[in-house]
């Protein structure tokens, strides 16, 4: 066998066992700092250095995405003034391979006085951090996929999957739902279908054409065109909605010849148009345009108009079906 492709499995397979191996330690442990931190008032602050900072970063992003509040400190800036983010509600996630790297330990004693509590994840129940800690996660990790025993790779991975852990577990304790979610990622697909709604992205009804039953087409067609917009709506003097008119309804007027101008509004205009609530979703009033067949919805309150919405709105938030 080819001997990249030899590596290439040995080092996932010796990962692979590491990440089993943690499986059967993930114990009582691990219950009680998921507990400490889910009992926390303040916030998790997460510190490491090197490649268990790059990893410690990671797992900070994850936690707050999943509703725990959470910082990345590197512990060389928390030695010069950075400590300051640290409170007495917080819990510190102490991340070290070996427990004793100096960085990491010699922020323990300021930690205390200040009365945070901590953390510990190394891969040695007898290092400095381990003793130290109020709750200890050891990860179990003998030695690194590197040949060197030097490179963390094992121990990187095996650190990472732990802080997923955590973070999951801390998610189903404080009952983290998909519109939680959505509320925090307002910028992916997800957030923007439980979150988006009509009245955030709508036409006021400032920005739409209207005009009542006997204005001359004509007049809206110019309207329509400075505008850009594709649709006018027929009101009556207390702007409640009485119809419709699209460029489809004008396009199949000429069509069948009709002399645009020498037509009223009332002449080509579809009655009744399908309007609904400005709270909806976005995602429903697509819904509801496909299933209608239809290209814009008017919004209303009170059967008065308030504002617009269209599919080409729509598109431009990236919604789809």
């Amino acid at each position: 066998m080819d001997d990249v492709i030899e590596t290439g499995r040995r080092v996932l397979e010796q990962e692979s066992r590491a990440l089993s191996n943690l499986v059967l330690h993930i114990d009582t442990d691990f219950k009680a700092a998921v507990e400490l931190i889910y009992s926390s008032s303040g916030t998790v602050v997460v510190i490491g250095i090197g490649k268990s900072g790059h990893i410690g970063r990671k797992i900070a992003a994850t936690l707050t995405s999943t509703g725990t509040k959470s910082v990345f400190l590197h512990p060389e800036e928390g030695m010069h003034g950075d400590l300051g983010i640290v409170s007495s509600n917080d819990v510190c996630l102490m991340i070290s391979h070996s427990g004793d790297t100096r960085e990491i330990t010699r922020l323990v004693p300021s930690i205390r006085r200040i009365g945070a509590r901590i953390v510990a994840i190394t891969s040695n129940d007898k290092s400095t951090l381990a003793k130290k800690s109020d709750v200890h996660l050891n990860t179990h990790v003998a030695s690194e996929a590197c040949p060197l025993n030097l490179a963390p790779t094992t121990s990187s991975t095996v650190t990472l999957a732990l802080g997923d852990a955590i973070a999951i577990a801390l998610l189903e304790k404080r009952g983290f739902a998909e519109e939680d979610f959505a509320l925090l990622h307002p910028g992916g697909n997800l957030g923007k279908r439980l979150i988006l709604k009509v009245e955030d992205i709508m036409f006021d009804k400032d920005e739409i054409v209207l005009a009542q039953i006997d204005t001359p087409v004509k007049d809206i067609l110019f309207a329509m065109t400075e505008k850009k917009q594709g649709f006018a709506v027929i009101v009556d003097d207390k702007l409640r909605i009485l119809g419709i008119i699209t460029d489809g309804d004008i396009r199949r007027a000429i069509l069948r010849q009709t002399d645009l101008w020498n037509t009223k509004c009332r002449d080509i205009m579809s009655p009744k148009p399908i309007s609904i609530k400005k709270e909806m979703l976005v995602v429903d009033a697509l819904k509801l345009m496909k299933e209608k067949q239809i290209s814009c919805l008017l919004v209303k309150e009170e059967k008065r108009i308030v504002g617009a919405i269209d599919v080409q709105e729509i598109a431009r938030t990236g919604i789809r079906m």
